[in-house]
């Protein structure tokens, strides 16, 4: 070949392929068909030959998740209105500024509750302030005054009793008395028994009038407190006496005229209104010893209360009172209730207050309302970290906890799904209420866990097993594994957390253990790769994490 192709011209050679076509085309196919031969023996391509890709069991971090959709809303959202009517004074925030709690929004005019508001400070300060010296000096005078005040009332009786008794004593025991004439109470018993039961009241004041009335000249208006005390109650005494006497004697002289006489006779009159006097003064008189009574105990009471302090009562009350007067102002400034985001102020200086929405305030923490099924939702659980995503956001990931889960679910078209809450922070301004957000859940995790690729665990009568060599085989060119005349064996193994791309291996095997992640069957056409069924039937629910090493990627 090499002579004839050496000594041919081009055209010459042109000539020949073209004049023996057969033969050129077949010569290339031979020629292909040894280097493909060669090629394949060199680098071991055999199509008979079944192909290994190992791995080694590794220790790391395992994790599972499931995902959902759903939208943002904040965790709470409020439309501030004031609790009081009037017109606004002051706005004192604008659209989109964060506040915090206690933030003055807006103040409504305030005058009137102001002064309310310190009057009963004044009056608070008035009743928890130690009395001083002055204080005191001013009770003192005051129980004086009111024990000169009461001499001058038991003076006053003791200076005009002696006419009521006199008077008295001669309606009973003179010959032309009205309540002693014979021909009056000899009509009838029931006049007599009423006349008996005057005179025996009459006798008892007169007896124990002249008994106080010697007390009373043995006292002056500088005896003893105590004593002037006594004279007080017993003038008291004397007078009650007196007046249920009087009353007595009242009672005979109506019944007389309207029973016996059968008329209204001048005597009758003259009599009746001598009695009513004397009994108009006897009750003037108790009247005054009684507010001479009142004056001095109050007075004495004041002097008391002030040495001693305000009563706890007393106190409390005036503390209570002020409080209220205090949240009465306070309602007239109108202030954030938690921190969060101002979304509209509808308002303006001078609107009116009543019944309006003064600004619409929501939280800075947002949440994720997430709905997943029924086989998802039994892996979740509150505080539960959750990756979040958006889809007007990109690139933009955020870190949230689970907060909430529904119990109860919703059936749509046979299918139950369940409502769930994601919190999360974020001062993002992007972030708005009601974006589509995506979230992933970690459901479960284990750190420093044997794992293996999910391929490698395969399941036979119920067990699960992976494929290792006897003897240690050699490292893998690249994807494409190794041959082996001996083929691998099946080693029982205990799997537990897993995910789609990992499971975790809790007996069977060691960290550093050689497997077969999986097995590469070349046909007769075709080079096909076997993995192992997926542990979840190549379903989505259980996708997780796995980060070997300790410090692997994600």
């Amino acid at each position: 070949m090499k002579n004839i192709f050496t000594h041919l011209h081009p055209s010459k050679i042109k000539k020949h392929f073209l004049d023996h076509k057969i033969k050129s085309v077949l010569t290339v196919i031979v020629v292909g068909a040894l280097l493909y031969y060669g090629y394949d023996k060199i680098f071991g391509t055999d199509s008979a030959t079944v192909r290994y890709v190992l791995g080694n069991v590794e220790k790391g971090v395992l994790e599972t998740s499931v995902s959902g959709t759903g939208q943002v809303s904040a965790s709470n959202q409020l439309d501030i209105k004031s609790k009081v009517s009037g017109d606004i004074v002051s706005v004192n925030v604008k659209t989109g500024q964060q506040v915090s709690t206690g933030t003055l929004i807006a103040q409504v005019d305030s005058r009137d509750a102001s002064i309310t508001f310190k009057s009963a400070e004044v009056s608070y300060e008035k009743l928890t302030r130690p009395a001083d010296a002055q204080d005191i000096e001013a009770a003192e005078d005051a129980i004086t005054k009111a024990y000169t005040e009461s001499w001058n009332s038991v003076a006053t009786v003791f200076t005009n009793y002696a006419s009521v008794v006199a008077g008295m004593k001669d309606m009973f025991y003179t010959a032309a008395g009205y309540l002693n004439n014979p021909n009056r109470n000899s009509r009838g018993s029931v006049s007599r028994a009423l006349i008996d039961n005057a005179s025996i009241s009459f006798d008892r004041a007169k007896n124990q009038y002249e008994d106080v009335l010697k007390e009373y000249n043995s006292l002056s208006r500088l005896s003893p407190r105590a004593n002037i005390n006594d004279l007080i109650d017993h003038t008291h005494g004397i007078l009650t006496l007196m007046s249920d006497a009087l009353k007595g004697a009242q009672s005979v002289i109506t019944h007389m005229y309207t029973n016996e006489l059968g008329e209204n006779t001048s005597e009758n009159i003259t009599a009746g209104s001598k009695v009513n006097s004397l009994l108009d003064l006897v009750n003037s008189y108790v009247a005054s010893i009684v507010s001479a009574k009142n004056s001095i105990r109050t007075s004495e009471n004041t002097l008391s209360d002030l040495k001693k302090g305000a009563d706890f009562d007393d106190i409390r009350l005036q503390e209570l009172s002020l409080q209220q007067k205090r949240n009465d102002y306070n309602d007239y400034f109108i202030r954030a209730p938690f921190n969060g985001i101002i979304a509209s102020v509808p308002v303006k200086v001078g609107s009116p207050a009543s019944g309006a929405t003064i600004a619409t305030i929501i939280t800075s923490e947002k949440y994720a309302e997430i709905s997943l099924n029924e086989v998802d939702i039994a892996r979740v659980k509150n505080g539960q970290k959750a990756t979040l995503t958006f889809d007007a956001i990109e690139g933009l990931t955020i870190s949230g906890n689970v907060a909430e889960v529904n119990l109860v679910g919703t059936v749509d078209q046979g299918v139950v799904n369940y409502a769930l809450k994601v919190a999360f922070k974020s001062d993002d301004n992007r972030i708005r209420p009601g974006m589509s957000i995506s979230a992933s859940i970690v459901t479960d995790i284990k750190e420093n866990v044997l794992i293996v690729p999910a391929s490698a665990v395969k399941t036979k009568n119920g067990e699960k097993y992976v494929e290792v060599f006897e003897n240690t085989m050699p490292k893998n060119i690249a994807e494409r594994g190794i041959t082996s005349v001996v083929s691998p064996i099946q080693k029982k193994v205990t799997v537990g957390l897993s995910n789609d791309m990992s499971i975790e291996i809790l007996s069977g095997l060691d960290e550093g253990d050689q497997i077969v992640v999986r097995s590469i069957n070349p046909t007769a056409s075709t080079r096909t790769t076997t993995q192992a069924p997926s542990l979840f039937g190549g379903g989505s629910r259980n996708s997780g994490t796995v980060r070997v090493g300790g410090s692997g990627e994600r």
